[in-house]
Order: structure tokens, then C-alpha cells, then sequence
């Protein structure tokens, strides 16, 4: 089994000449061989590994949440925002539909219907 490296590309965007709706910070998690720890299976309701690391991500950063605030504070963040745009005060994850249908039905103990 590979060993497990994290990489986080810390690039705020947009990215000079590329159309964006704000700045964000994108980062993702692999092992030293390029395997993606967050891409999820064909199946990720039946992917522990997937699962678990996704959950850890989300307990991360919900426990460390003014950690990772602050690691992006800085007065031009602060000060950048039109009326349109969520200030940079909140960190906020969005999972979508299925990957909170999937851990829903997990924590319930009930089937995930698959959509």
C-alpha cells in the first residue's frame, strides 16, 4: 500500500485571464503514486476508504474551521468582496445531492437508494 502524501495547491483563483465567480482555495489529497484519496468508486456508498477519508476532511474542517480562516486572512481577501459574494469570515463545505444522501443514510442506518 502507498504511503499517503497531502498536497494542497493553494491557489487562490481567478486565475489571471480565467473567468471565475470568486476566489477559492482548491486543494486535493493523494498518495505518493497520484492516487486521488477523494475521488470516489463507481460505488462510493460501498467505498470505505472514500468514505472515511471524506468524513475526516469534513470533522477537519469543522474543528479547525478559524484555523483555516486564518490561514487565508489577509487584507486584500478581506476587503475584496462586492455585495454578491459570501464573506470570507465563512468556511463552508458543499457535498451535493448523492455524497449527502450516501452519509445521511449511513448515519441513519438505513439503505442509500442510488440515484
Amino acid at each position: 500500500m502507498p504511503k499517503s502524501i497531502i498536497l494542497f495547491v493553494l491557489a487562490e483563483k481567478p486565475f489571471a485571464g480565467v473567468n471565475g465567480s470568486g476566489k477559492h482555495n482548491n486543494w486535493s489529497m493523494s498518495t505518493d503514486t497520484g492516487y486521488n484519496l477523494l475521488e470516489p468508486s463507481k460505488d462510493p456508498y460501498a467505498s470505505a476508504q472514500f468514505i472515511t477519508i471524506l468524513c475526516a476532511v469534513i470533522k477537519a474542517v469543522d474543528d479547525y474551521q478559524d484555523l483555516l480562516r486564518a490561514s487565508v486572512a489577509t487584507a486584500g481577501n478581506d476587503h475584496r468582496l462586492g455585495g454578491n459574494e459570501a464573506p470570507p469570515a465563512i468556511v463552508s463545505m458543499f457535498l451535493g445531492d448523492e455524497l449527502t444522501a450516501i452519509l445521511e443514510a449511513l448515519e441513519n442506518d438505513t439503505h442509500y437508494n442510488k440515484k
